[in-house]
């Protein structure tokens, strides 16, 4: 399909824009005859080049443009159809055969497509028919078709605060002709209305708010309660979401709408009351923390519903937590420690209200230390460094923060570090360690209330493989031959050595999948050398391996990835 026009005399505003330059497909052309000894060839005129493709929206419909240089005769703007048919449609060609005033190529008039979203390109021809390479508009498909426009939008600039926490936001939407531009016709189509506010981060945020309830002259209204930033205003705004526009597992295409700002009081005070804030009592015995979590506003203290208080710990969600009732009233039943403490019991903006700041108060107790008991054996290692061990612990009143440490030291001296936590419990666990001939044990540091403890000390004992090495280079041409090299190497107590006699294997694996394919075998030499020869013909992710045969050796890998273009 070919439609040619002229062009307008003004430029207009862009709505979408880039380029990206490809190949255009050319016939071959005949050797030019070599001039005659003593004779000039005159000068030719330089081949047309396009600089740029845009998709402009304006006020009177759709507009293609295109910026070119050189010798430019027409500029062919290729559409191709790709929602909602759910495939590519035939190719459109719409030619301009005269530059705008600006010197650029454009469309006039209607464009008369079948409403959809379009891939656009273009090329610059010159007067011989010479091809420039061909520009394509980046970014998705270009939604030529009817869309929607926000007009009268209304917010709601009452100040939110704990008490008025309600946002308001009404408007009407009317339609935009892709054809003419006009935008008086109410909106009719299937749509969803997006209200934002803050920060809308987290997928799950009470900072979003949908309708899609839209009347039949384009009225809609949303009312949502925002959490607020820290600060005194809240940036709120519209927009609306047309549903799988270019594909049925895509996010839906998002238009833009107004926004303002509104006011939100924060740190309106609390305060937590207790019922007690001290008391002696006897180790191991159980106790009750309650009280009353209460804010403040013109009209004095008032209970805070809903709001989950905190008693030790950092604050998350794995604290001790409770959630105050009707009347503001919360309690914890806590376990009395074996030394003498001081609980604290707090809120978070998080944990109540972003409106509300954060409270605290303490409760005091007392106790004698615990001395938990830690016991590690069973001890394995496998071929890819995987250490399996059993632990047992046993602690009267539980160990701090409910986990144990579990350490790893080269000489089961000293050196001793972390390299993981586990659940204090009595289990078998399997964790990944640097080190296949190291020694480990089980740690708890003192803490109020607990004695520090250790465990015995396990030792397993495997040879440390390496594979150092890769390709020669990472960016080649299809089908070009890239050399592997490198060195496998094994370590006991001692230092690095060559690992000789051993079979190393090159696998592939394509970019985007998740199978690897074997590419070839090598053997290492005295030195522990090995090469391998690939030709990649598609970029990917190489990988050169080593899988022990030995129960003394861990096996090996390093990756390199390699783009052809």
């Amino acid at each position: 399909m070919r439609r040619r026009t002229a062009l307008p005399a003004t430029a207009t505003t862009a709505l979408l824009a880039a380029a990206l330059l490809l190949p255009a497909t050319t016939a071959a052309a005949d050797t030019a005859p070599s001039p005659a000894p003593g004779t000039s060839v005159p000068a030719a005129d330089p081949a047309p080049q396009l600089t740029s493709v845009d998709a402009l929206q304006t006020d009177h419909g759709y507009v293609l443009r295109a910026t070119a240089s050189g010798d430019v005769d027409h500029v062919t703007f290729v559409l191709q159809q790709n929602y909602p048919t759910g495939d590519w449609g035939p190719k459109i060609d719409i030619t301009v055969s005269q530059p705008a005033a600006d010197g650029s190529w454009q469309t006039t008039g209607p464009l008369h497509l079948p409403h959809g979203y379009y891939a656009i390109s273009a090329i610059a021809y010159a007067a011989d028919g010479t091809p420039s390479l061909e520009g394509a508009l980046g970014g998705d498909p270009v939604p030529i078709t009817l869309l929607p426009v926000f007009h009268d939008t209304v917010f709601g600039q009452a100040p939110l605060s704990y008490d008025n926490q309600v946002e308001t936001v009404t408007g009407y939407l009317t339609t935009y002709d892709p054809d003419s531009g006009d935008t008086g016709t109410p909106w009719t189509g299937p749509l969803t209305i997006q209200a934002s506010a803050g920060n809308t981060n987290t997928p799950t945020t009470p900072n979003r708010a949908t309708t899609q309830t839209i009347a039949t002259d384009g009225s809609w209204s949303i009312a949502f309660q925002p959490n607020p930033n820290t600060g005194s205003t809240m940036a709120v705004s519209v927009a609306a979401l047309l549903p799988f526009v270019v594909c049925p597992e895509c996010s839906p295409e998002s238009i833009p709408g107004p926004s303002t700002t509104v006011a939100a009081a924060v740190n309106t005070p609390t305060r937590i009351v207790l019922d007690h804030t001290g008391a002696t009592l006897t180790a191991g015995t159980k106790t009750t923390v309650s009280g009353t979590l209460e804010y403040q506003n013109t009209s004095g203290w008032h209970p805070v519903p809903g709001g989950f208080v905190f008693l030790g710990g950092d604050g998350t969600w794995s604290s001790t937590q409770a959630e105050t009732d009707t009347n503001g009233r919360f309690s914890f039943t806590m376990t009395v420690p074996d030394t003498s403490t001081s609980w604290p019991i707090y809120t978070s903006a998080t944990s109540v209200s972003l409106y509300l700041a954060a409270a605290q108060a303490s409760e005091t107790v007392t106790s004698m230390p615990d001395q938990p008991v830690l016991q590690l054996s069973g001890a394995s290692i496998d071929a890819n460094s995987n250490l399996t061990i059993h632990q047992s612990v046993t602690s009267t009143t539980g160990i701090p923060g409910g986990n144990v440490q579990l350490q790893q030291s080269s000489d089961g001296r000293t050196g001793w570090a972390t390299i993981t936590t586990l659940p204090a419990t009595t289990a078998t666990h399997t964790v990944h360690v640097s080190n296949p001939h190291g020694y480990w044990r089980l740690y708890t540091p003192t803490a109020p209330g607990y004695a520090q403890a250790v465990s015995g000390t396990v030792h397993t004992f495997r040879y440390q493989t390496r594979i150092t090495g890769g390709p020669t280079t990472t960016n080649v041409r299809p089908g070009t031959w890239v050399h592997f090299t490198g060195t496998l190497a094994q370590q006991g107590y001692g230092p690095w050595t060559a690992y000789a006699n051993q079979t190393v294997q090159l696998w592939f694996r394509p970019a985007g999948s998740t199978r690897s394919y074997l590419a070839g075998t090598a053997h290492t030499n005295t030195a522990g050398a090995f090469a391998l020869w690939a030709r990649p013909t598609t970029s990917g992710t190489w990988t050169l391996s080593y899988q022990t045969t030995s129960v003394w050796n861990t096996n090996a890998s390093t990756t390199a990835t390699i783009h052809v273009s």
